[in-house]
């Protein structure tokens, strides 16, 4: 939640400056002490998290591989073996995350610890500017909760952003996948839907000659109920698929 106060963080750092120049000179070099964490942060973490990552797709992909594949791996044995495979790839994703996550969190506890010690040094730094009266008595709380408020969304963004960086990469695989859907080409124009089904010597044949399916005809009115029957491979699917558009 802290992380929609970072639109605002010039704001707290006007109202800061407008209390005390000096009291928003200690906020601006926690700030900037903070920033610099985050970034270390990014750096120390980045090919750790791309390994678990990596590791973690390549765990997941070995799996599918697998349960495509059961009855013949059951029938020759092969179980016990390949769960131990995915036993030490899916440890590699574990023990990669593992350490992004400890590094990030150590690094969470540091900057927790500069902006509670900043707030602490923002109330001795304003008391000392009351007792020389510079500033009231009032405006030390203030300028406390307030530096609180301007450190606050940096603190946040360095304890997240292990879920920031997966979130990311996440959006940036979705994107990678679904590229080529983006530049269909133009489908030619259609008539009106009329509320029936009707196929018109359909065909479909591969590359190599083998026809799949060959002059089909089919209609079926609105309301009406078909049962498609037929032996396994005689192209069942296949039909379904192009009365759904997909061919």
């Amino acid at each position: 939640v802290n992380l929609f106060d970072l639109p605002f963080m010039p704001l707290f750092a006007v109202i800061l400056f407008l209390v005390h120049p000096l009291v928003c000179l200690v906020a601006m070099i926690g700030l900037a002490i903070m920033v610099a964490i985050g970034w270390l942060n990014v750096v120390l973490t980045r090919e750790t998290a791309k390994a678990g990552r990596s590791a973690d797709l390549d765990a997941n992909a070995f799996a599918m591989s697998a349960i495509t594949r059961g009855p013949e791996i059951r029938a020759f044995g092969m179980l016990p073996d390949l769960s131990m495979q995915w036993g030490l790839k899916s440890a590699r994703s574990i023990v990669a995350a593992e350490k992004a996550s400890h590094l990030t969190g150590n690094l969470s506890a540091l900057s927790r610890s500069v902006r509670q010690g900043i707030q602490i040094v923002t109330l001795g730094w304003g008391a000392f500017l009351v007792i020389h009266g510079d500033m009231s008595g009032g405006l030390i709380f203030m300028a406390s909760m307030i530096s609180g408020k301007l450190l606050q969304p940096i603190e946040q963004a360095i304890a997240g952003w292990e879920a920031t960086t997966k979130a990311l990469q996440s959006f940036a695989d979705l994107d990678e996948v679904t590229k080529s859907h983006k530049r269909l080409e133009e489908r030619p124009p259609l008539p009106e839907p009329s509320g029936q089904i009707e196929l018109r010597d359909l065909s479909i044949a591969l590359d190599r000659g083998r026809t799949l399916l060959g002059g089909v005809d089919l209609r079926i009115k609105p309301g009406e109920c078909v049962l498609l029957e037929g032996a396994s491979g005689s192209g069942k699917s296949l039909l379904m698929e192009c009365i759904a558009g997909g061919r």
